[in-house]
């Protein structure tokens, strides 16, 4: 403060203030006084005070007057300046829960004496704390001006800081301001596609996925999937993937996978979750269905050796990439060979269904395929059935009987004869011959044929005539081996006869 008096010629100390020329200049605090005694009366004086940073001069009484033997007072009132403090909370986040979220904030002055409300905010020994959520703000006024401050955030789970200003300042009559960027966490989900297929046309199958996050309000594209309220559809092909980049951390999931025609879900993972900054991995596995084929051999023939007969049969599937062994089959390029004998069968399990077959049979001689059922088709989960017939080739022996005789009773003569065949398990009526074990007894008559019909080709045979010995016997085709067609064995009997010569001898005396 500056006191100046009318009178220059007052030099010295009076009390708390010393003058020169009239002039004191004094120093006080708040609450602080000073007394000037003894100063000569009618003397007027004048009071200034300096500006100070930072105050304002709120209110001044008795800076003028003059000196009287009463005692003149002149009293200065000071207010500090003051600022406002605003904190801003500004949240980047995709996660609608966010917007609840709130954070907290500790402000600490430099000033630890200051315990007081400001604007709603309680500061006790220069500490305060407030709560904002994302997008709100606090404006703090009041605050003493030159006051120092620093504002921290506490740690907030699932987010990051990532961008803050004015966190520490001083308090000024200008606002200051501090802004906390708050940045949810992210993560990503890899859902995967795995698929087990002998099948090579499955190579293209596209598999549906729906991927449901519980928070409807993500709507945009992340990597590689779009959400729309949540919700992404997926297309994967075997070996394909899809990631979804920078979803918002704390978010639970679901995939689930459309059903596909031929095809089982077989195995999956990570098909549930919730997402976080370590990478959530879902993978769906799908095994394509698969169907057995079984080929099976009848065989008729009354043949006893063709129980052992082979037959060759070649599978060939419409996918010709398969190469595989199926119930120790092995098929190349789709073909397979299989061989079978008489009233067996081949049970080839897990093929691939969808995939087209053909089975088809090698000739085999002496036999003739006399049905089939089965032979095409297409692999499904019901089992398939191949089956041939094979009937073995038969043919007809003839047994033919002549008799050449002057004797009128040989041609009425009973012949017996004996056929035996190569294979004694020949049982049965054949036309007009029964077989025991392969052996036929019967007779025949001059002109009479015996037919044995239906023989299994391949199988020799013997016809025997009993003998007679009155008779010479010529054959043909007495032994030999059932073909297709007739064989004939022809027997003919000749009556094996004398000659009778008479002569006539006379003898007489008489002339003639």
């Amino acid at each position: 403060f500056t006191v100046k008096l009318n009178d220059t010629g007052i030099n010295g100390t009076y009390g708390g203030m010393t003058f020169t020329k009239g002039v004191a200049t004094v120093e006080l605090k708040g609450g602080e006084t000073a007394t000037a005694t003894g100063l000569p009366t009618e003397i007027t004086y004048t009071i200034t005070e300096a500006s100070a940073t930072g105050f304002k001069q709120t209110g001044v009484t008795g800076k003028t007057g003059s000196i009287k033997t009463t005692k003149s007072t002149a009293t200065f009132t000071n207010t500090r300046d003051t600022g406002d403090l605003e904190l801003s909370k500004e949240l980047i986040s995709d996660r609608t829960a966010d917007t609840d979220k709130v954070f907290t904030f500790t402000i600490e002055l430099s000033d630890t004496s200051i315990t007081k409300e400001y604007n709603g905010v309680q500061f006790t020994n220069g500490k305060a704390t407030v709560k904002l959520k994302g997008g709100q703000s606090k404006v703090i006024k009041g605050l003493p001006t030159d006051i120092t401050y620093t504002v921290t955030e506490a740690s907030a789970t699932g987010f990051q800081l990532t961008g803050v200003t004015g966190d520490s300042g001083t308090i000024s009559t200008t606002k200051s301001e501090a802004n906390f960027e708050n940045t949810r966490e992210k993560g990503n989900l890899v859902l995967s596609k795995a698929l087990i297929s002998d099948r090579a046309a499955d190579k293209n199958q596209v598999f549906t996925f729906t991927v449901k996050l519980f928070d409807t309000g993500i709507n945009d594209t992340y990597g590689d999937m779009t959400f729309v309220d949540g919700v992404a559809t997926v297309m994967l092909k075997g070996g394909e993937k899809a990631e979804a980049t920078g979803l918002p951390t704390d978010i639970t999931y679901e995939i689930t996978e459309a059903s596909a025609d031929g095809f089982q879900v077989t195995g999956k993972t990570g098909d549930t979750g919730s997402i976080s900054t370590t990478k959530a991995e879902a993978t769906f596995t799908n095994t394509r269905e698969t169907g057995d084929l079984e080929l099976s051999k009848k065989l008729i023939s009354d043949a006893a050796a063709d129980k052992d007969q082979v037959f060759t049969f070649t599978i060939q599937l419409d996918d010709i990439s398969i190469n595989k062994t199926y119930s120790d089959v092995q098929f190349t390029d789709g073909k397979a060979t299989v061989k079978l004998k008489g009233g067996e069968s081949k049970l080839i399990k897990g093929l691939p269904t969808g995939v087209g077959y053909t089975v088809t049979e090698a000739s085999a001689d002496g036999f003739q395929v006399t049905g089939k059922t089965g032979d095409t088709g297409t692999i499904s989960t019901t089992k398939s059935k191949a089956e041939f017939t094979n009937t073995r080739d038969t043919g007809d022996l003839d047994v033919t009987k002549s008799v050449t005789s002057s004797t009128p009773n040989d041609l009425n003569k009973d012949f017996s004869f004996t056929v035996t065949l190569s294979d004694t398990t020949i049982n049965g009526t054949y036309g007009d011959m029964t077989f025991a074990n392969g052996v036929a007894n019967f007779t025949l008559k001059h002109g009479e044929t015996k037919k044995a019909k239906g023989l299994p080709t391949g199988i020799s045979y013997t016809v025997e005539e009993e003998r007679d010995g009155k008779f010479i016997t010529t054959k043909t085709g007495e032994t030999g081996k059932i073909a297709t067609g007739t064989i004939t064995a022809s027997f003919s009997n000749a009556k094996d006869e004398g000659g009778l010569q008479v002569s006539k001898t006379v003898q007489s005396i008489i002339e003639a």
